[in-house]
């Protein structure tokens, strides 16, 4: 990992972070429901994760702790970074 430059290193973080805390809040709900779970308890614990996830990536993008823009960069024909 070191020798990753610094965008990726921080992508792979920010990706690996996403993926812990969907996982957590999965296994958290699936850890409420009632236990002989049928196919659709695992299908609302995915809705659940999904959405708790995109709810703290919005608030994250809109304090301003990560930005869209950091993460993706558009590069011009003119080789020009944008």
């Amino acid at each position: 990992m070191e020798d990753m430059p610094i965008g990726a290193r921080r992508l792979a973080l920010l990706l690996g972070g996403a993926l812990l805390f969907y996982s957590a809040m999965a296994d958290l709900f699936l850890l409420m429901l009632p236990q002989p779970r049928e196919p659709v308890h695992y299908m609302v614990a995915g809705a659940f994760a999904t959405g708790i996830s995109l709810l703290v990536a919005f608030v994250l993008c809109a304090i301003g702790r990560i930005s869209p823009a950091t993460i993706v960069r558009i590069v011009r024909r003119s080789a020009q970074s944008s």
